[in-house]
């Protein structure tokens, strides 16, 4: 048996990182989330197709005991998880 995995796609070294050089971004403050691939892909421009992101509204209790917020960059610099399996 033989296994590999790497960090393509998330982490801050993916090309598609619009802001490599910064860390600790949330999308919600993001000044750079016109430019992010993720953020277009669930917040599209027109209202046709939208998704309901019910985890991010204010009622979330789970900020009030962690420092967790739904809305971190998948491009932050602790992202270091493998995103590709084999």
């Amino acid at each position: 048996v033989f296994a590999y995995g790497a960090l393509n796609y998330y982490g801050p070294d993916s090309e598609w990182n619009p802001l490599p050089e910064e860390d600790g971004r949330f999308c919600g403050t993001c000044r750079v989330k016109e430019k992010c691939h993720y953020y277009s892909r669930w917040h599209p421009r027109s209202s046709a197709a939208s998704v309901k992101d019910d985890h991010l509204q204010a009622g979330d209790q789970s900020s009030l005991y962690t420092a967790y917020r739904p809305d971190a960059c998948i491009f932050d610099e602790e992202i270091d998880i493998e995103d590709t399996y084999v």
